[in-house]
């Protein structure tokens, strides 16, 4: 006899072995839902998982009663009566939850936090603080780490364990030690703190310590289509990793909906797959399932959105640029500090350099100490004609004061030193920065390839004709270029196919030849791999998207090799440019005081060059 009967909170389906039943029932009620209990040698049946009813799994578990005249003991029939009444009040709480999905403001206070939330993120911060677990899916941009930070100092859910590509761990670091005040913060998976940030490529090794040594409250998961593969190392070290933890927050750009198939181990990862249908109802109602020679091809898209609402009263939550662009700056600037690969070679040239330098300095004051010792014994008259010596086209003064005389020619020495120091410096501090490029490609093709998965467009500036050169050789399918060995028709060609190819994502350009004249308005994000001498030539390449036709907020990430010579070159063109901005009333600032400045900061040894 077939039979039904209830089990405090679970519904226990007995039958004598049938083949074909038990095909029946792993076919109809979804997987998360129902499991094969050996003590008991039924099958058990859980309608309502983490305080949710899941509304597929009661049809199922109803139509495979009726199908085979199973036998109801009558507090089945009236816990499904119940669980049905409830439904009502979880649709009306779905709603509600939907519309916060989509909400531009929330009344959430944060303590301990380290800076003032937008309103639309604090809309985010409550979402993920309700949901417990939960996909923050934002455009770039709109501050998806900022968020998920300021969600774990809410929820107090500590420690918590951090999970991105090796590219951006320096960059969560840096934003936890800012707004997470307070708070002990460690890149290695084995010191004990607070927030313990971890690279994907690390995830394998360090699987069991993370597992099992500590009793993470939170984990966030960061640039989650790094997860979409199921059967790759990571997804099932992070799938193992994430058991028994209450609040999981997955970050991505990706659009969700582009790809329902991608997203399948992600939701199994929130555990929120079977609030979905489970993975059969999920693969054929949303991923077009079709039974092909090859298998089974789950990469198509329907009921999208069916799905983008049921995703959204459930555990997703995106916003773009345009829905809350009267919050954000017109242009916003945003440091990614990353790791070079070439550290031992870095740090040999640094110190190069700085003995290169004071040899240079110390030459050069030699050289004007022994004219001025020289003037010392000579006339009036002698002084000019040394004058014009030195100086052929400087105009000889008519005075015969010889200690004036000798204050004239000791400036212009001292400025024919300064030239000197800066044509020659330029040099050195060139070779450092080639370097730190050299050590933060790798990188930097990581960083762009993750941005590219938002399905948004993509400017990238570079000075050095390597780095240009490999870039593009590595995104040409889908990318074009702006470099300095294209004339100006190939140049405007490749600004048209940007303009107006979707498949054309990314645009390469040298910052001197692509950084001035053009529109490039199909991209609000602009990434600088490496920087110029001047801030007028940062804000005119960021102005290639920051123009009369711009829709959205303009974005420019700056990749800086961390403890190498771009941090210094980023925080005096910040400088700069607030100089300019504030006093000088537009006038722009020499790429000699650029100059200067760097080589004062390597001649003092200064640790940050």
């Amino acid at each position: 006899m077939n039979l039904c009967y209830l089990d405090n909170t679970e519904v226990v389906v007995l039958f004598p072995y049938d083949a074909e039943l038990i095909a029946s029932i792993k076919d109809t009620i979804p997987q998360g839902n129902r499991r094969y209990d050996k003590s008991k040698q039924s099958w058990v049946v859980q309608l309502r998982k983490y305080g949710a009813i899941n509304e597929q799994a009661i049809k199922a578990l109803e139509g495979f009663l009726k199908a085979h005249d199973f036998k109801q003991h009558i507090s089945v029939r009236n816990y499904l009566s119940d669980l049905r009444e409830k439904l009502a009040e979880q649709d009306e709480k779905k709603r509600e939850i939907y519309k916060e999905s989509k909400a531009s403001e929330a009344i959430v206070e944060v303590e301990g936090l380290g800076g003032e939330l937008r309103p639309f993120q604090k809309a985010g911060v409550s979402y993920l603080s309700k949901r417990g677990r939960a996909m923050l899916g934002d455009e770039m941009g709109l501050g998806k780490t900022i968020q998920a930070i300021a969600a774990v100092v809410h929820s107090r859910a500590y420690p918590s364990l951090i999970i991105c590509p090796v590219s951006l761990q320096l960059n969560w670091i840096r934003e936890i030690e800012k707004w997470a005040t307070g708070k002990r913060v460690s890149g290695e998976a084995e010191k004990d703190a607070d927030f313990v940030v971890v690279p994907y490529s690390q995830l394998v090794k360090h699987e069991q310590l993370l597992k099992k040594g500590t009793n993470w409250k939170s984990l966030i998961c960061d640039e989650s289509h790094y997860l979409k593969n199921r059967k790759a190392q990571r997804t099932k070290a992070v799938r193992s990793i994430a058991k028994g933890i209450p609040h999981i927050f997955l970050l991505t750009g990706t659009p969700i909906l582009n790809r329902p198939s991608e997203f399948i181990t992600q939701l199994q990862i929130l555990e929120r797959l079977n609030e979905l249908g489970g993975w059969k109802h999920f693969t054929e109602r949303y991923c077009d399932a079709k039974q092909e020679r090859f298998g089974l091809n789950i990469n198509g898209a329907t009921n999208l959105e069916e799905l983008n609402k049921k995703l959204r009263n459930t555990c997703y939550i995106r916003r773009f640029k345009t829905d809350v662009l009267k919050e954000l700056p017109d242009k916003q600037r945003t440091i990614i500090e990353v790791k070079i690969n070439n550290r031992k070679e870095y740090e040999t040239a640094r110190k190069g350099v700085r003995q290169e330098l004071a040899l240079l300095k110390k030459k050069s004051r030699e050289r004007t100490q022994e004219i001025m010792s020289e003037l010392e014994e000579l006339t009036a008259k002698e002084i000019k004609e040394r004058w014009e010596e030195l100086f052929p086209n400087d105009k000889i003064p008519k005075y015969n004061d010889k200690r004036k005389l000798k204050r004239g020619i000791e400036a212009r020495l001292q400025r024919r030193e300064t030239m000197v120091e800066n044509s020659e410096g330029v040099l050195l501090v060139n070779r450092l920065k080639i370097l730190a490029m050299q050590g933060k490609l790798d990188s930097a093709e990581e960083w762009i390839e993750n941005f590219l998965e938002s399905g948004e467009k993509l400017v990238v500036f570079c000075e050095h004709i390597e780095a240009q050169h490999k870039l593009f050789e590595k995104f040409a399918k889908n990318g074009c270029a702006i470099l300095s060995s294209m004339d100006t028709a190939e140049r405007q060609a490749s600004v048209d196919k940007f303009q107006t190819n979707d498949k054309c994502r990314v645009i390469i350009c040298s910052l001197g030849a692509g950084g001035v004249g053009f529109t490039m308005t199909a991209a609000s994000n602009v990434l600088f791999v490496e920087m110029g001498w001047t801030p007028a030539m940062h804000d005119q390449a960021e102005d290639r998207t920051h123009r009369i036709g711009q829709e959205n907020a303009v974005t420019a990430y700056y990749l800086l090799g961390t403890d190498t010579i771009d941090k210094d070159i980023y925080n005096l063109l910040e400088t700069k440019r607030s100089v300019v901005s504030a006093a000088s009333d537009g006038k722009e600032v020499e790429q000699g005081t650029m100059v200067r400045d760097l080589l004062d900061k390597l001649a003092g040894f200064d640790e940050q060059v």
